[in-house]
């Protein structure tokens, strides 16, 4: 699905740049993503 691909895509680019900021946001977007899958579904 569109959405799980986006979600890989953005680990890809947080996981190249390891800055402490990332650690939050992160945290933040798997919520978000997580919740777009399921409203995709």
């Amino acid at each position: 699905m569109f959405a799980e691909s986006f979600a890989t895509e953005l680990m890809k680019h947080l996981e190249r740049r390891r800055r402490p900021i990332w650690s939050a946001r992160k945290r933040r977007l798997k919520r978000f993503v997580k919740r777009m899958i399921v409203r995709k579904r």
